[in-house]
């Protein structure tokens, strides 16, 4: 259910872009994504605000550090004091910004150069999410910068290739990145907050819908470019796999069943069923060549298993079945089993 936004007269600049942080045992990563504020784009910066979701590693000792000796931008630290999930983390900062440009930004993400002004030229009221290109440590592109929304037959197709940065491109997309994604005024004043009832993985995909919904344009620019690491504090979760299944599989499903129907959604399990098989063929014959020369007998096919596990579990019943915690618990997941924000 999305709330309504509450009126707040309180604004550090009168102009500018408000970035949003959310932060999950992000202690080696939050400094770097703050200094590159620093290095780029500090004249459209309105304030920083930085939810932290309950860091055990020091983050909040970084931040508060940070906000003492930093003097190029207002930073402001709010400590939700547990990890409460992505979409209730950023709107306790929705809570108290007014109604301007607000950059969701990831804490393992670095601005390679002044990605808000770039994307900020763009913006206009036909506008809903405008985003850079998502770049990896190796200056590949990400295909997740500029992609489509799911269809059914999404599985079937041949994953994209990270690539070269092409950087005069500026186009309509209908999704971008949820690691660096400018949301406008415009598209703020319909959608006010983000859905606190979606689980993980499917935030992003909903906020770039209902742009499209309204009829706004999401908008890719390939000059903005942003570094991601990229799933930094759910890589050393013990529940990676499931984890995995539920950003590449039920994530689009419940995306499927929301905005194109149930047969679709059945169609998009059929899709998943084909993909994964094929997968489970090809690591079996992996392992098996892996087991020979290391002498070992372990077969251990790991998310394959889990995607299937899903698949073909009564009535799709996933939620209670495999991730009982996830979906009857949103705010208790992040607590339970210790894994961060999506993408932190």
């Amino acid at each position: 259910m999305l709330v309504p936004f509450l009126e707040n007269d309180e604004s550090t600049r009168e102009d500018g872009t408000t970035i949003v942080i959310v932060t999950h045992q992000s202690v080696n990563l939050v400094k770097s994504c703050l200094d590159s504020l620093r290095d780029f784009s500090v004249r459209l910066i309105r304030e920083v605000v930085v939810v932290d979701s309950g860091s055990s590693d020091g983050t909040l000792t970084v931040l508060n550090s940070y906000a003492r000796n930093n003097n190029d931008f207002p930073l402001r630290i709010i400590d939700a004091h547990r990890n409460i999930g992505f979409a209730p983390a950023v709107n306790l900062a929705l809570r108290s910004i007014e109604n301007t440009p607000v950059l969701l930004l990831n804490p393992d993400a670095k601005f390679r150069n002044d990605v808000l002004t770039l994307l900020y030229n763009v913006s206009d009221s036909t506008v809903g999410c405008i985003g850079p290109s998502i770049l990896t440590k190796d200056k590949l592109l990400c295909p997740e910068s500029a992609r489509r929304l799911p269809r059914w037959y999404t599985p079937l197709l041949r994953s994209p290739k990270r690539g070269a940065v092409q950087s005069q491109t500026i186009m309509d997309s209908e999704a971008l990145s949820g690691a660096c994604v400018l949301v406008t005024a415009h598209f703020r004043r319909d959608v006010p907050y983000l859905d606190e009832t979606l689980p993980m993985y499917l935030e992003d995909l909903i906020l770039f819908a209902e742009s499209r919904r309204l009829g706004l344009r999401n908008v890719y620019v390939a000059a903005a470019e942003v570094e991601h690491l990229g799933g930094a504090s759910t890589i050393v979760s013990r529940h990676r796999r499931k984890l995995e299944v539920l950003a590449g599989a039920h994530a689009p499903f419940l995306y499927m069943v929301r905005y194109h129907g149930r047969l679709a959604a059945t169609g998009f399990i059929l899709a998943m069923i084909v993909r994964t098989c094929g997968g489970v063929s090809k690591g079996i014959v992996q392992k098996l060549r892996f087991m020979l020369i290391r002498r070992t007998l372990r077969l251990d096919l790991g998310t394959h298993m889990q995607i299937l596990a899903w698949c073909f579990s009564r009535k799709n019943n996933w939620s209670k079945d495999v991730l009982h915690a996830t979906f009857e618990d949103y705010r208790r997941f992040g607590n339970e089993w210790g894994v961060g924000v999506p993408g932190a």
